[in-house]
This record gives C-alpha cells, sequence and structure tokens, in this order.
C-alpha cells in the first residue's frame, strides 16, 4: 500500500471517527489519540478516555517478518508519525477540526504501542502549533542564549538609559 492509499483510509478513519463521537453525544472534544499498533497494522482513534473509538488496519504497517527488528518498527513507527502528522495538518487547512465538538486547548496525541510512548504531534491554545521533534530540538539551549543576551547585554543598557533619563527630568 502506498502513501495515497494509506492516507485515504487514514482519511476515512477520521470521518468515521467523526461519526463515532457525534453518535456518542460527545459535545466537546479536547484530546484526540491516535495509538498504531505495528504488530498487526491496526490505527486507533479515540477519545481522551477511550470511550470513543474508530479503528482500521494499514497493511503497510504490518509487520513483513513475524519478530521485525526493533529498528525496522523503529523506522515505520518515524513514518507513520511523519504520515498522521502531514495529514492532520491538512485535515486542519481544510477545516475538519473546526467542527464545533473540538474545542480549544486541543491536542493531537500519537502513540505506538511498541514504545508504549505518547507524544504530541499537534496541538492548539488559540492557534495552531505543530508539535515535531525537529521544530522543537535544541529549544532549551537557544532560549537560554536568548535569555542571557536579553538580560546580560541589553539590561545595562536600559538600565543606563533610565537613569540618565531620570537625571535630566
Amino acid at each position: 500500500m502506498d502513501n495515497s492509499s494509506t492516507e485515504k483510509v487514514l482519511r476515512e478513519l477520521f470521518d468515521n471517527f467523526y461519526k463515532e463521537l457525534e453518535k456518542a453525544g460527545i459535545l466537546v472534544l479536547n484530546t484526540l489519540k491516535i495509538t498504531v499498533d505495528f504488530s498487526s497494522g491496526e490505527v486507533t482513534l479515540s477519545d481522551e478516555d477511550e470511550t470513543v473509538t474508530s479503528e482500521d488496519v494499514i497493511y503497510a504497517w504490518t509487520p513483513e517478518e513475524e519478530s521485525p527488528a526493533p529498528d525496522a518498527i523503529l523506522e515505520k513507527s518515524t513514518e507513520a508519525r511523519e504520515l498522521l502528522r502531514r495529514l492532520v495538518e491538512t485535515l486542519m487547512h481544510e477545516g475538519y477540526f473546526e467542527q464545533q465538538i473540538f474545542q480549544t486547548p486541543f491536542t493531537v496525541l500519537y502513540t505506538d504501542l511498541s514504545s508504549e510512548k505518547c507524544k504530541p504531534i499537534f496541538k492548539v491554545d488559540g492557534g495552531w502549533t505543530v508539535m515535531d521533534k525537529p521544530l522543537l530540538k535544541g529549544w532549551e539551549k537557544e532560549m537560554n542564549g536568548f535569555l542571557s543576551r536579553l538580560l546580560g547585554e541589553e539590561s545595562p543598557k536600559v538600565r543606563n538609559k533610565l537613569c540618565t533619563e531620570r537625571e535630566k527630568s
């Protein structure tokens, strides 16, 4: 199954999930969980309490071997997470998440059952934010550098300017 076929199945899964939310009478959803089981290729969308779920199998994500190597699973997980992140971003631009059920703050979480780590791939708090490792990688170092430059270099200049202005008045 190529990426376009996989994306088509995933789009249908999102549409079915929304229908299931409506059937269950869910009025507000703040967290959408996407869980992928690479031992079976099963993808599950659920609300935060897992009371409403929608499932399908992505055959391209099923193992080719009976006991796949951890590196092969990691590669499939990375590929799946990226495809899901791009699809969620596309759905967002198409207005899928503007439906009344989806309320801010809103988060889309990705979980790979082989590692059981839950990672946010999208977050909304007033505006959409793409949550992706390259985007966040090294942010602490950049922030610390920015703060030290701001407080270390600029602070004395601002203080001297304020003192000078006070002396003149």
